[in-house]
């Protein structure tokens, strides 16, 4: 077969997964950004003197789509910030049982 593996391999690479997260977290910011400038257009345009019943319908797929964008916008920058907490416990638990699965002996050829 081909190159052994090792317990190292199955180490968290914690540094690579914060550099995700915070790769995510500009994202999550040009989203937030993008959503704020979008928002102001739309606000002018409906405050402009656009009446009607497609003014009304869309006013109010517009407030769902935004509350609901909003809402994942929260959502993910709360699951980013505990993302390296995790890291951390991953990483903490990894240097812990490391030395474990050097010595467990395996029926795989890997």
């Amino acid at each position: 077969m081909g190159d052994k593996m090792s317990s190292d391999d199955l180490l968290v690479d914690g540094a690579a997964i914060i550099a995700a997260t915070n790769s995510l977290t500009g994202i999550n910011q040009s989203l937030e950004s993008g959503l704020r400038s979008v928002a102001a257009d739309i606000e002018q345009l409906l405050q402009g003197g656009w009446i009607g019943e497609a003014a009304d319908s869309f006013r109010t797929l517009y407030q769902e789509g935004r509350a609901n964008f909003e809402q994942l916008m929260t959502e993910g920058s709360s699951i980013m910030a505990a993302v390296p907490t995790v890291v951390d416990t991953l990483t903490k638990s990894d240097n812990t049982h490391a030395g474990d699965m050097r010595t467990v002996q395996s029926s795989l050829d890997l």
